[in-house]
């Protein structure tokens, strides 16, 4: 198995690199815009973070189409119908670490956000590297 992953990693390295830098960079962004909406224009706290997430979404479906993946204009409905599969996913993701940390292990709500972090970027990796843009998947450059 970790022969399987080292080669997984050195394979793809910069694309892993450029993903991290993505998602940190949305990260950071998604932090700002709730600190702006709810403490600069005094918006309630689920319209600030609603707003930045809709936002940081945006942002990192094109980040990462144009950066990590360099993709071209042509298949951008395709990409972002697939992409939309994947935020699903990690929803479910999200709700199931939520529940299992929240309501099984009496633990924080924030932890389970932390966790689910770690868990939805790691199956974003893999979404998108082999299905969102997968160039194998008959759509090309």
């Amino acid at each position: 198995m970790s022969s399987y992953l080292s080669a997984y990693i050195k394979k793809y390295k910069w694309r892993i690199i450029r993903f991290i830098l993505v998602g940190a960079t949305t990260f950071f962004q998604n932090m700002a815009l709730i600190w702006l909406f709810y403490e600069n224009f005094g918006f309630d706290n689920r319209i600030s973070v609603s707003g930045a997430y809709v936002i940081t979404v945006a942002t990192h479906f094109l980040l990462n189409r144009s950066f990590t993946y360099s993709r071209s204009a042509k298949t951008v409905g395709l990409d972002l119908v697939k992409y939309s599969v994947m935020v699903f996913v990690n929803y479910l993701i999200t709700l199931a670490i939520s529940i299992v940390v929240v309501e099984f292990l009496g633990l924080s709500i924030y932890l389970g956000g932390m966790i689910s972090i770690f868990f939805n970027g790691l199956s974003s990796f893999l979404i998108m590297n082999h299905f969102v843009f997968n160039e194998k998947l008959g759509i090309t450059k």
